[in-house]
């Protein structure tokens, strides 16, 4: 009798060790499927919402011609932790070019590079890619000017699934040894009913699979135990699933709302408003002190902000580098933004200490009130206008946008691809005089576009040129035509060039090849112009000493004014020195000016560098340069630029 007992009892306890096991399985299936579900629609969401940003950003820049602009915009949107690859045509430049233009980024081994059709490594991570959404690309007039391919990976997804899973695995074990010990204390003849209430609760549970209910408690020891255990698990699957919400919707550095966040929450606004907020000149803080300084700054600065904007029920987000977002679904223009007035004066006092130093900050805010779907890239276009006209806020209407200025873009990048296909861009000759033998010696080089019987300056149309990707063909037909004109002559001459060009391992290698095929090295002189922008002295350097070999001289062009420095002139072994026209056109009147260029000109002579005047517009100006011994003058005292020389 005493064996059959212990027999029933050991069946019994099996029996119910089986189906709580078989319980907790059930919950971490369900748990694991919807998870799974609502991941894979977080990508989808996160795609569809990248997708609708982009479009509504980038266009602007596309129909302005401004490929650079909308590439950052573009690597920006990598950021997104299921992002693979955003490739983008762009009709517009298809037109200009005559074939297929893309332009992208994509991830790779978590490195972003430009997307390249024809690398086999990409398109087999394209091919790889979990899902991509395409949608075409509409301008303001409702005109298509391209296309937009989103790309996803699923590599996250399969990462935090097999978290689950090994989370799951653990929770069973450890559920079913607790569950063990349990009824090891239960009593058989009260066992089995408590059990089946237990199952009916797990059993009537949400579309998330999560129990609708408590399990309930009872009289017995063991039961209460047991009842208590798995409502601790249910909350601990429920506090797992808010995790994973969090880390979808925090920014991790600061840890206030990101970016999909922000965009959810303006999906979900009746009358928005929004506020970008950026650090002025934060990059110059990151390369002097270095990115984790800089990591500590963003942060500081957005807990100050959060602090400061919590009492006036306005969100705070961080969505890229040293920018913060103000965002209020519901509140009347006129009190939003005199908050942001009120918040300008404040963060003014805002200080982050660094090494024992307290360290303050200027900000810049662009404001908006637009609709939803265009309320952040408005704010965005208010805060570079901002920006531009040095103010602190700057609230977006029709008056400030920059469309006017895309249509100006837009025009000139037409004139200037027509003048490429028409050859109408042509160099102009100014003359160089020796002071001395009051002769010309020498000729500069100048660009201009011609419009049947008008010559166009390049004030107009050059920096336009660079946003467009042009540039670099403009200086490669001005130096082409520049050596044509002068390769049977004994004169020197001189041709402009930019840092922009130096740095350009294209055109470094275009100016060497025509060095070589025209033989006539010893008669250029290559004029830097833009010397304070800098910053890579060896790249410089490298360039101009391989051109002195070949014969080449070095001029610097306006210096005395801005960032120019002597110490300049000693690096990079400069042959002549153009001194500024500001300091020229006041030289015979301006005493303080004359200083100036005397200092120039006695270093000159001791460095044995050779002067040239520029802006020499009349006589009294040429006296006076001739009386400081400068060498040499240009200026329409003696020639304005000349097509024929």
């Amino acid at each position: 009798m005493k064996n059959r007992q212990k027999s029933i009892f050991y069946t019994l306890f099996l029996a119910i060790t089986f189906t709580i096991l078989i319980a907790v399985l059930i919950v971490s299936k369900i748990f694991y499927d919807q998870t799974k579900e609502h991941i894979l629609k977080d990508i989808n969401s996160d795609v569809k919402t990248s997708l609708l940003l982009l479009k509504n950003s980038i266009y602007p820049f596309m129909d302005s011609y401004s490929v650079h602009e909308y590439e950052n915009l573009i690597a920006n949107e990598l950021n997104r932790k299921y992002t693979l690859a955003i490739v983008v045509e762009d009709y517009n430049m298809e037109k200009i070019l005559d074939s297929k233009y893309l332009v992208g980024k994509i991830n790779n081994n978590d490195r972003v590079e430009d997307y390249n059709q024809n690398d086999e490594v990409h398109q087999q991570k394209i091919s790889n890619s979990y899902l991509y959404i395409k949608d075409d690309i509409y301008n303001q007039f409702g005109l298509k000017i391209g296309n937009i391919v989103i790309y996803a990976s699923d590599d996250l997804v399969q990462e935090k699934l097999e978290n689950i899973i090994k989370l799951s695995i653990i929770i069973t074990l450890l559920s079913t040894i607790l569950v063990l010990l349990v009824i090891f204390f239960v009593i058989h003849k009260i066992v089995q009913k408590p059990l089946s209430s237990i199952i009916k609760v797990i059993n009537n549970k949400t579309d998330d699979g999560i129990p609708t209910n408590k399990i309930p408690t009872y009289n017995s020891k063991e039961l209460a135990i047991l009842s208590a255990t798995l409502n601790n698990m249910i909350c601990s699957i429920k506090e797992s699933r808010y995790q994973l919400d969090k880390i979808a919707n925090t920014d991790m550095l600061t840890n206030l709302g990101n970016r999909y966040k922000l965009i959810h929450d303006i999906n979900n606004s009746t009358n928005p408003a929004l506020a970008i907020i950026n650090i002025d000149n934060f990059s110059e803080l990151n390369d002097f002190y270095g990115y984790e300084i800089g990591d500590y700054i963003i942060k500081q600065v957005g807990q100050h902000i959060s602090g400061l904007t919590r009492h006036i029920n306005t969100s705070t987000y961080h969505i890229q580098g040293d920018e913060y977002v103000l965002f209020n679904h519901d509140i009347d223009k006129d009190e939003f933004e005199k908050n942001i007035h009120k918040l300008v004066n404040i963060l003014a006092d805002i200080s982050v200490e660094i090494d024992e130093e307290d360290l303050n900050f200027n900000f810049t805010i662009g404001v908006s009130f637009e609709s939803k779907d265009k309320i952040l890239p408005t704010a965005d276009m208010a805060l570079k206008v901002a920006k531009r006209n040095n103010e602190n806020i700057m609230i977006f209407s029709e008056e400030i946008s920059l469309n006017r200025e895309y249509e100006n873009n837009i025009y000139w990048t037409k004139q200037i691809r027509g003048a490429i296909h028409d050859d109408s861009f042509i160099p102009v000759y100014q003359p160089i005089i020796n002071n001395k033998t009051n002769k010309i010696e020498k000729y500069e080089a100048l660009i201009r576009m011609r419009d049947e019987d008008k010559l166009i300056s390049p004030f107009f149309f050059l920096e336009i040129s660079k946003k467009t990707k042009y540039y670099s063909r403009i200086t490669k037909i001005m130096i082409e035509k520049t050596f044509e004109r002068f390769k049977n002559s004994d004169l020197e001459f001189s041709i402009n060039l930019t840092i922009e060009d130096i740095l350009n391992k294209e055109i470094k290698e275009y100016i060497y090849n025509m060095l070589i095929k025209y033989n006539i090295a010893s008669r250029v002189v290559f004029e830097i112009v833009e010397t304070e922008s800098i910053e890579n002295f060896e790249a410089v350097l490298g360039f101009i000493n391989k051109i002195k070999k070949l014969g080449s001289k070095i001029a610097i062009d306006d210096f005395g004014t801005g960032y120019s420095n002597f110490d300049y002139l000693m690096r990079l072994n400069t042959d002549y020195i153009k001194i500024d026209g500001s300091l020229i056109k006041e030289i015979y009147k301006n005493k303080q000016a004359q200083a100036v260029v005397s200092t120039i000109v006695d270093f000159a002579k001791r460095m044995n560098i050779k002067t040239i005047a520029e802006f020499v517009e009349n006589e009294s100006i040429q006296n006076k340069v001739i009386e400081l011994e400068i060498d040499y003058s240009q200026g329409y005292f003696f020639s304005e630029p000349k097509i024929d020389i």
